[in-house]
């Protein structure tokens, strides 16, 4: 009977920790009308950073802006090094601020906690409603980042179509 007290006391404690790991970010603000609620998540520019570790993973900076004008700076280890830029139409970017704006980026940390030292990096810059907001170490913060960053790299894949507009060393 001991056990079985002692499992269930575990099993609540872990219950509970699992669903506050899910609200972390999501958090929402409460808000007079739905024309202000909109207003407040209003993003504009996308930036994600991946650093490097202590192997051979790709460094690299992505900004899309919500016109679809994306800018790429691949560094060590990146499969394109240099800059380069590519212009999408809006509708191919909107996906990725919706999601964004749905799982509520803006309510995240600023910063988490490192886990793993040789982990790479992962960090955000959004601007929202002129504002910028910082997220470093996003790979540490809800699962919902990490997911994102792999949303990013779909919707702007880096390939040859991007136009190469300098080399890392003419910076």
């Amino acid at each position: 009977m001991e056990k079985y007290r002692i499992m269930k006391k575990h099993f609540i404690t872990f219950t509970l920790l699992i669903a506050m790991a899910l609200t972390a970010c999501a958090q929402q603000k409460k808000t007079g009308s739905r024309k202000s609620k909109a207003a407040q998540t209003a993003i504009s520019s996308i930036s994600m950073s991946r650093g490097a570790c202590f192997g051979r993973c790709p460094s690299y900076t992505l900004t899309i802006e919500e016109t679809g004008k994306a800018a790429y700076q691949g560094r060590t280890f990146a499969p394109f090094q240099g800059f380069y830029e590519k212009q999408f139409s809006r509708n191919e970017v909107a996906g990725l601020f919706r999601e964004f704006s749905k799982y509520r980026v803006d309510t995240c940390k600023n910063e988490y906690t490192v886990i793993i030292a040789d982990m790479p990096g992962l960090d955000y810059n959004l601007v929202i409603n002129g504002k910028e907001k910082t997220v470093h170490n996003a790979n540490f913060g809800p699962e919902f980042l990490s997911d994102l960053s792999r949303l990013v790299d779909k919707t702007v894949k880096i390939d040859s179509s991007w136009k190469k507009i300098a080399d890392l060393t003419d910076q």
